[in-house]
């Protein structure tokens, strides 16, 4: 019942966060989902396959996220009993991505920086016109409440979200 309470919360914030509609943007291809690896090597699961099912149809639903020429972050959900908050990353950069590391920083009355780096042994090369999924565990519920309430600002124009320090290794180099 608990596994179905979060999967089914985890639907409407996948539903509502950041819906852009379906109009294409001048130059934007209608973005591909790829499984990111670590979630490919996992014993499948009626909630796995579940939780994949639904971000595929977020970006069905929602295929000219991301920014022309760029790599962007999306948040899409969290899971209080896990004390994790669901991101999706978006290649728009032209070339497929093997390693990349950045801060997500997010800007209210103070600075709070998330140091991320995802690897092509993690979450495999993530192609262009392509979006993948990556999961940020907190280690205290404090934190969370706290990182949280900063998204909420976010997305009510009250603070400000970026990436900065980006580092991007290709995979055509």
């Amino acid at each position: 019942m608990k596994k179905r309470i979060l999967l089914t919360c985890l639907a409407v914030i996948l539903l509502l966060s950041g819906c852009t509609g379906t109009k294409s943007p001048a130059g934007l291809e209608p973005l591909a989902f790829v499984v990111p690896r670590n979630w490919q090597e996992l014993d499948s699961t009626p909630a796995l396959e579940e939780r994949i099912s639904l971000i595929e149809q977020l970006v069905r639903e929602n295929p000219y996220r991301g920014v022309a020429n760029d790599f962007t972050v999306n948040h899409i959900g969290t899971q209080r009993s896990e004390l994790t908050i669901t991101w999706l990353a978006i290649n728009r950069t032209g070339r497929p991505i093997r390693n990349i590391s950045f801060d997500i920083v997010l800007l209210r009355d103070d600075i709070y920086s998330i140091p991320i780096e995802l690897t092509e042994s993690f979450i495999g090369i993530i192609p262009d016109q392509a979006a993948t999924v990556f999961t940020l565990s907190l280690p205290a519920e404090e934190a969370f409440e706290y990182l949280l309430s900063l998204l909420n600002d976010v997305v009510d124009g009250a603070a400000n979200m970026f990436l900065e320090d980006a580092v991007i290794e290709f995979a055509d180099e």
